[in-house]
């Protein structure tokens, strides 16, 4: 669940609650398997960027833009050009 402007999400796994601080408060909230390995992550869009994730880290390990490709981490920041 995301909760729409404190850029919270609020995962559910089995009877554990986990709580994640991601992104900005208006941003999209999204949420795939970023990586293939069958598990979701969590992501957000923003101004046309999207930043991914697959650890609670609050950290993206990804950033993409439309028509770019896959990159970035760790806090590394693309912008659109």
């Amino acid at each position: 669940m995301w909760r729409n402007g404190q850029g919270m999400f609020y995962l559910d796994n089995n009877d554990l609650t986990q709580t994640v601080l991601f992104g900005n408060p208006n941003d999209t909230p999204l949420a795939g398997d970023w990586d293939g390995n069958g598990i979701d992550g969590v992501g957000v869009r923003r101004e046309g960027m999207l930043y991914l994730t697959n650890t609670l880290s609050g950290v993206p390990d990804g950033i993409l833009r439309a028509g770019g490709r896959y990159g970035g981490g760790r806090g590394a920041a693309k912008r659109p050009a």
